[in-house]
């Protein structure tokens, strides 16, 4: 049985392609109000918060463990991940997977990146992302552990839209000055996570994107478009600078392209939504 800690949106979805297989997950949440909506659903599941690890057998069970906990908000170091790390027991566990972001390889200035680009991350949460895959990395080099990290981009769905932003009417970046950037489907995103853990791997990195770069900003109109709500306003960078939160602005400065012929070849797969428009088509 595999252990899944952080069980929103993409843990729930790995956790029914693990029940649907017939090997079954047990969920890690972090309130005990998740807890009940995750049992309401039938899912075996344990409200666990990770810094108070020490004498939990939960996690001495489990042979593959996702890694869906996000670091802190604060911070260049994932002190969460530690906390997993300092309380493992190496050997019993097979396998780990982590989701990443493609924000490590910093901004590009459009340039397309593969797994091999150097990482440059020049945003904190992108540092605490770094800082959380090279503890794994030598977490598992150490003990002879298989992983598979995911770097992944912007994540959409139909419960992951940034309706309230677009009911607002929140100006966007003009779409002459706003960077390119990837996304991923958040079932293909689940897919992937479940074929990487049932599959053989080397110790390796995979890109997760779609095949279509895209503007933030070309991102924002179709989404309105496919929720028929207004297109929002265009807005210069400057003005940007003056009215968006400092996290929003550290994506707009950030531009490259995301190459994913890797996962589509080394994990021989096939997109079930390969481009945006594929993705809203049925939101």
């Amino acid at each position: 049985m595999a252990l899944i800690l952080g069980c929103g949106s993409v843990g729930q979805r790995v956790e029914k392609l693990e029940r649907k297989q017939g090997t079954k997950a047990h969920c890690i949440c972090k309130t005990e109000q998740s807890l009940a909506k995750l049992q309401k659903q039938g899912v075996d599941a344990t409200a666990l918060n990770l810094e108070h690890l020490k004498n939990s057998k939960i996690i001495l069970e489990h042979s593959q463990i996702y890694y869906f906990i996000p670091p802190p908000s604060k911070g260049i170091k994932d002190t969460t991940i530690t906390q997993l790390f300092n309380h493992l027991a190496p050997l019993t566990l097979k396998k780990i997977i982590l989701i990443s972001t493609t924000g490590v390889y910093g901004n590009c200035n459009g340039d397309w990146v593969d797994e091999n680009t150097p990482v440059n991350p020049q945003a904190d949460r992108a540092k605490r992302r770094l800082d959380a895959e090279k503890q794994l990395q030598t977490y598992c080099q150490n003990h002879n552990i298989d992983y598979t990290i995911l770097r992944v981009p912007g994540i959409y769905g139909a419960e992951k839209l940034p309706r309230a932003r677009l009911e607002k009417k929140q100006a966007i970046l003009a779409v002459s000055e706003s960077p390119f950037s990837n996304r991923i489907h958040i079932d293909d995103l689940a897919h992937l996570a479940f074929k990487c853990m049932h599959q053989t791997l080397p110790q390796k990195i995979y890109n997760i994107a779609d095949n279509q770069p895209l503007s933030m900003s070309q991102y924002f109109i179709k989404v309105a478009k496919a929720l028929n709500l207004a297109e929002p306003t265009q807005i210069s960078l400057d003005e940007a600078k003056q009215t968006m939160s400092a996290n929003m602005i550290s994506y707009l400065i950030e531009s490259k392209r995301i190459n994913n012929k890797a996962l589509l070849t080394d994990l021989n797969y096939q997109l079930k939504y390969p481009h945006l428009d594929s993705g809203l088509k049925n939101i």
